[in-house]
């Protein structure tokens, strides 16, 4: 800074000699320098805040979504060994109640199963997954962040033994 610049610059009237940092600095032309830095601390705090929520937010949702299509393929090659579709259903439902305890993000109560025929092969079945993951907490962040659907469906299609 040279001397001119200094010699133009008056310290504002709420700035005192004790004052080390001045609300703004006066220049003899009467325009207020206002300090920006802390604006921009604001800004880009706030926005660096709703990054991260919004990757926890769908790390989470990624996470659950991954769980859902280990389940469904976990049940669907359990299923193999069942020879109608009601014994299927059955082998599914009990393969979801004993594999549930190693996905902790999963509930039981918010799984639904279904195992249908292929309808244009009958050597071919799916195993269909539904999970209502509204119970988990990032919903609560659907006003700020932009989330995809709660509802998560996952299928998996078996070819019938046999051969």
């Amino acid at each position: 800074m040279d001397s001119r610049q200094k010699r133009d610059e008056v310290p504002g009237p709420s700035a005192g000699p004790d004052d080390p940092f001045p609300a703004h600095t006066t220049t003899t032309a009467g325009r207020k320098l206002l300090r920006p830095s802390f604006v921009k601390v604001a800004i880009v705090a706030s926005l660096l805040g709703f990054v991260v929520c919004a990757i926890l937010a769908h790390g989470l949702y990624f996470t659950v979504i991954h769980h859902v299509q280990q389940l469904t393929h976990e049940t669907a090659r359990a299923t193999v060994r069942g020879l109608t579709p009601a014994e299927r259903l059955e082998i599914a439902e009990q393969t979801i109640d004993t594999a549930i305890a190693a996905y902790p993000l999963l509930r039981r109560d918010r799984i639904s199963v279904n195992v249908t025929a292929a309808p244009n092969d009958p050597s071919i079945y799916q195993v269909t997954l539904r999970y209502d993951a509204s119970h988990i907490g990032i919903w609560s962040l659907a006003d700020f962040v932009p989330l995809p659907s709660s509802q998560i469906q996952h299928s998996s299609t078996i070819r019938r033994g046999g051969y």
